[in-house]
């Protein structure tokens, strides 16, 4: 298991604006950041601020400049933001995403993955493995340059190997991205390891199926 700090990054909507506002919080961190380009551009503020943001520097970006989108901002703001801060506490604490419930979009969790290659007799790949390490060098994942948080590359998600869901969570305003891999993305990645089992993957019920004598 790594050591290296766990970042949670949770997407919430700012309802009837269409703008997403990410919330960023790494271990040891005693309150969330907000990604300063989506503040800017919620409060349609030109600015090439590339820095994460405390609770309280945006309401202060919104003091300064104040007009009645910027305050109606602030107001909902300030509704959701404890929602948002337990969210993200919880987790942090629980080493689980937010509000997370299970997806049924054809593709497959890093765990998933994991066991699926797992069953072939010459591959053994635990999901940190396979997150941190063989997706990073291989180029299919890169960290997102503001929060820090794992994403996929435009050559991974071009190629389908990978892709990115958006599952809501405990109310409609808050969502959390995961990286998942595809069926192309297991076979490509099956044909790296080196695997000798014919890949079998079933939507429902993903398999290998031993190579027969």
């Amino acid at each position: 298991m790594s050591d290296e700090p766990r970042t949670v990054v949770v997407p919430f909507r700012w309802t009837g604006h269409g703008i997403d506002i990410r919330a960023v919080l790494t271990d040891g961190d005693s309150e969330p950041r907000f990604v300063g380009p989506d503040i800017y551009t919620a409060l349609e503020l030109i600015d090439d601020n590339r820095d994460l943001l405390t609770v309280a520097e945006v309401v202060a970006l919104v003091n300064r400049f104040p007009n009645e989108q910027r305050l109606e901002f602030l107001v909902w703001f300030d509704e959701i933001r404890q929602e948002l801060v337990d969210g993200v506490f919880y987790a942090i604490v629980t080493r689980t995403p937010f509000g997370r419930g299970p997806v049924d979009d054809g593709h497959h969790s890093i765990s998933e993955a994991a066991d699926i290659l797992s069953r072939d007799p010459v591959i053994r790949v635990s999901r940190d493995e396979l997150f941190r390490d063989l997706l990073r060098d291989y180029g299919w994942t890169m960290r997102e340059p503001i929060t820090g948080a794992w994403i996929p590359t435009d050559r991974a998600t071009n190629a389908g190997w990978l892709a990115r869901d958006q599952t809501r969570g405990r109310t409609d305003r808050i969502a959390y991205p995961q990286v998942r891999v595809t069926r192309a993305g297991l076979e490509e990645l099956h044909r790296r390891l080196g695997g000798i089992a014919a890949l079998h993957v079933d939507d429902h019920h993903p398999q290998l199926i031993e190579p027969t004598a």
